[in-house]
């Protein structure tokens, strides 16, 4: 699944990470995803990485980097 994230970000690290959190929850709740993994790359770096959840309903295991 892609998401499509606004094009206007703020402009300071700590402010985009907070607008890439807020979309990570939003997007788990507006389809209910039991877990969620994102990479963001700006200029050819990850700029952020965000993990939420567990891979599957129930089973426990958590979502993560790996």
């Amino acid at each position: 699944m892609a998401l499509a994230l606004s094009p206007s970000l703020p402009a300071q690290a700590a402010d985009e990470s907070s607008f890439y959190d807020a979309q990570l929850d939003a997007a788990i709740a507006r389809y209910k995803l039991p877990g969620i993994a994102v990479a963001v790359v700006k200029d050819g770096e990850v700029v952020y990485r965000g993990f939420r959840g567990e891979l599957e309903t129930g089973g426990g295991r958590k979502v993560d980097g790996d």
